[in-house]
């Protein structure tokens, strides 16, 4: 199962700062133990759109072990 959460970064600053969150939009993909396994900021960086980069996460090698 996959969950997601947007959190509003001008009220939840100290947040920001605890994830290491610099730009809008960070997409943050974490397993089961909240041990991060990918993320991205503001626009895929190695596919062309959100969900081939979300997929490429999803199926990397440490999220093999989700």
């Amino acid at each position: 199962m996959l969950q997601a959460r947007v959190v509003d970064y001008d009220a939840y600053r100290d947040m920001a700062e605890e994830f290491n969150i610099r730009a809008i939009p960070t997409i943050i993909v974490y397993d089961k133990n909240w041990k991060e396994i990918g993320r991205f900021v503001e626009t895929p960086k190695k596919f062309g759109t959100v969900e081939e980069e979300l997929c490429a996460i999803l199926s990397s090698k440490e999220a093999a072990k989700i």
